[in-house]
């Protein structure tokens, strides 16, 4: 049995759970590899942050002048504003990765229904 949906030019719907997904702009895999480089892109934040705490001191230890102490006196407001990127790209990691697993599991659940109602077998 055909189980194509493909009517009046509009692109083809298999009943494979994934292509409503591909449809629309991108599959499972492609958000979960993106969500995966957000967490990745987090951690090297972390890290690069850790190293500016390290070399604060070296940083300052030749520089004087009205620069440097304005730089002294942000420097902890500076880290601080830093520190809250990484716990927000991890939230829009997990925000995607979520969103995506809920369209996949209805997407799935649509084209099982469709595929009964149609007499078919996914």
């Amino acid at each position: 049995m055909d189980t194509s949906l493909a009517t009046n030019g509009m692109p083809e719907l298999t009943l494979s759970g994934l292509a409503t997904t591909d449809t629309v702009g991108g599959s499972s895999a492609i958000v979960k590899n993106a969500c995966e480089n957000l967490y990745t892109y987090a951690g090297n934040l972390d890290t690069f942050i850790e190293n500016l705490i390290a070399q604060e001191e070296e940083i300052l230890q030749n520089w004087e002048g009205t620069a440097a102490d304005m730089l002294r006196q942000q420097f902890p407001g500076l880290i601080e504003a830093f520190r809250q990127i990484p716990p927000s790209i991890r939230s829009i990691s997990d925000w995607a990765s979520s969103t995506m697993n809920s369209y996949v599991s209805t997407d799935d659940a649509t084209a099982a229904r469709i595929s009964e109602i149609m007499g078919g077998t996914r």
